[in-house]
């Protein structure tokens, strides 16, 4: 059954504060597929600019549309009938589908839906679709999944993967530390506290705090030797880009970017291949 958006203005960040605070959850019986509209939303050039100093890049990778959807995507869960608080929300998966050339400095009308709430052993796993449009034409589509852990959840310690180094090659590493998660908390607006603190983090059942699973995908989407291949090429011809968020990436930590030897995926480990953080592919 399709989902009817609401038209709505865009809430300032105070009351969008302000009304999750004074929420209330509702329980998963009561849960419904709900959407909202925003027409006419017009782009934050301070942060576009902020954006391409901290990834030195002079276009915007299609995972901008996440940042720039970000206060739609809160103030839909803030008016929906969840079972979940909003803050310490786990961060499964994020594609992208370019389906015409996207402007992002003219204004956009944003749609955001929430489709599903599915219980699971992990906890509530929320499945919320962004629709871009300009002039009156669908330009982007962004497809995430979220996931509400139990705080008494404990993933099976037999599921990290263990690579060798023919499977892959090394790219690039970077260093991800506490401040560099401010930083980009600041950039995006996603102050979600398992990424600000440690002792915040472990209040949702973190061991510590975790990095942005974002900021690596752009990471991955703004790297020279990513553009350069033929991903770029496929991304031009308006492919899909699907990305998962295999495991959280505590901080501080090392990370790797990798690229398989068919070239067909790309991906973010610790050093010594233990745990794939983040797993990029073109389709």
């Amino acid at each position: 059954m399709s989902i009817s958006s609401q038209i709505v203005e865009l809430d300032s960040v105070f009351t969008l504060i302000k009304k999750a605070v004074i929420r209330q959850r509702a329980p998963l019986a009561m849960f419904q597929s709900t959407g909202l509209r925003f027409n006419h939303v017009e782009p934050n050039i301070k942060t576009i600019k902020s954006f391409q100093m901290m990834f030195g890049c002079k276009e915007l990778p299609v995972s901008y549309m996440f940042i720039q959807g970000f206060r739609c995507i809160g103030q839909l869960l803030v008016s929906s009938k969840i079972p979940s608080k909003l803050m310490g929300m786990i961060h499964l998966t994020s594609n992208y589908k370019v389906v015409k050339a996207h402007d992002w400095l003219k204004p956009v009308d944003i749609e955001v839906r929430i489709n599903s709430c599915v219980d699971s052993e992990k906890g509530l796993i929320y499945s919320l679709s962004t629709y871009f449009y300009q002039l009156g034409q669908l330009t982007l589509v962004n497809e995430n999944e979220f996931l509400d852990k139990r705080t008494n959840y404990q993933s099976s310690k037999n599921n990290k993967v263990a690579l060798t180094a023919p499977d892959i090659k090394t790219i690039d590493k970077s260093h991800y530390s506490q401040q560099l998660a401010r930083q980009y908390a600041k950039v995006s607006g996603d102050y979600n506290p398992i990424h600000i603190h440690p002792l915040l983090a472990k209040v949702f059942g973190l061991k510590s705090s975790v990095m942005h699973g974002m900021y690596g995908l752009h990471w991955m989407l703004t790297h020279q030797h990513i553009l350069t291949s033929k991903a770029e090429e496929e991304i031009s011809h308006h492919k899909t880009v699907t990305v998962s968020f295999n495991r959280p990436c505590y901080l501080p930590k090392t990370v790797l970017l990798t690229e398989s030897i068919d070239q067909q995926s790309y991906a973010l480990y610790s050093e010594g291949f233990k745990d794939r953080f983040i797993k990029l592919a073109f389709n």
